[in-house]
């Protein structure tokens, strides 16, 4: 049996007309080609139970989108701050020699090189969770500090075995995992302090 070239949708019904005649189509007049023109045309829109399978399928990608985004944002903030704050703990260093650690403003440490330009904004540099990055030094020591960290980027950093000072005021060292998710809190309100020594 012979078959023409596929059809465009322009020209289904002509086509349909010729294959019935040729005997290659098997289907009433007006009917398989009718039913899917008429679908097409079909302006009631959706039925009730239809609309609520749709919203319901949405609200499910929605819902895994908006996870995979927090978890993706929450995996840059964090990749973020342990490199801010093993690049400036170094350059610090670096800049003072052991010596007295002096505290310097944001713009002094992005003169001294230490701080990129494009985290300051003002007065105050800012960390990946867009809080405060503060730099705090003395004669022996000095102290990094990031504030409005998320609870997932505080539980992270507390897990990253880093030299802690403490958390929401709080002493951090030696912490447990356990100890740890009890001390950071919901929302961006945790403040977490790195000491140099």
């Amino acid at each position: 049996m012979h078959h023409k070239d596929a059809p465009s949708w322009g020209n289904l019904d002509q086509v349909a007309e010729e294959r019935r005649a040729e005997g290659e189509l098997k289907v009433a007049p007006g009917g398989l080609w009718a039913k899917i023109r008429s679908k097409l045309q079909d302006t009631r829109g959706l039925t009730m139970p239809e609309a609520m399978l749709v919203l319901l399928i949405l609200g499910i990608v929605v819902g895994f989108a908006y996870r995979y985004y927090n978890q993706t944002r929450e995996d840059v903030a964090y990749t973020g701050a342990i490199a801010m704050l093993a690049s400036t703990r170094g350059k610090i260093q670096d800049l003072f020699r052991g010596q007295d650690y002096t505290s310097l403003s944001a713009d002094e440490l992005v003169q001294a090189g230490v701080l990129p330009r494009d985290i300051v904004r003002g007065s105050v540099a800012v960390n990946p969770w867009n809080g405060d990055f503060i730099y705090t030094g003395n004669s022996s020591s000095f102290s990094l500090q990031f504030t409005r960290v998320s609870r997932i980027g505080c539980n992270r950093l507390l897990m990253a075995g880093n030299d802690y000072l403490d958390i929401n005021g709080v002493s951090a060292l030696p912490i447990s995992p356990t100890t740890a998710l009890g001390m950071c809190s919901d929302g961006n309100v945790n403040t977490i302090t790195f000491n140099s020594n």
